[in-house]
């Protein structure tokens, strides 16, 4: 009498790209927690190239998190908020825009 092999074990699911979350944070290397807004800023500067056109201030908000608010120079020089996006960096130095976080 021959045995039967055991059951199979099933590969892991991999996710589809359009299956994944689009509301999640983006995060590049681990770093030092992020604790000032300067330190806030950093992290968008690095995610934006360093692109001389771009003006941001940031500030703490109520979840322990920091608003990034990114201009363009030229926008504002036509007259324009020159708002380029609002974005949100955790302590971890993960971010997201703001118009796509969910809570």
């Amino acid at each position: 009498m021959k045995e039967s092999p055991g059951p199979a074990t099933p590969a892991p699911e991999v996710p589809a790209q359009e299956d994944a979350n689009p509301n999640a944070f983006m995060s590049f290397e681990p770093q030092a927690p992020i604790i000032t807004p300067e330190q806030a800023i950093d992290v968008m500067k690095k995610a934006m190239d360093y692109n001389p056109d771009l003006v941001y201030d940031a500030s703490p908000n109520k979840y322990g998190n920091f608003d990034v608010k990114i201009r363009s120079q030229s926008l504002m020089n036509q007259g324009g908020s020159g708002t380029a996006g609002i974005w949100e960096v955790t302590p971890d130095g993960s971010h997201a825009e703001k118009s796509t976080i969910i809570r």
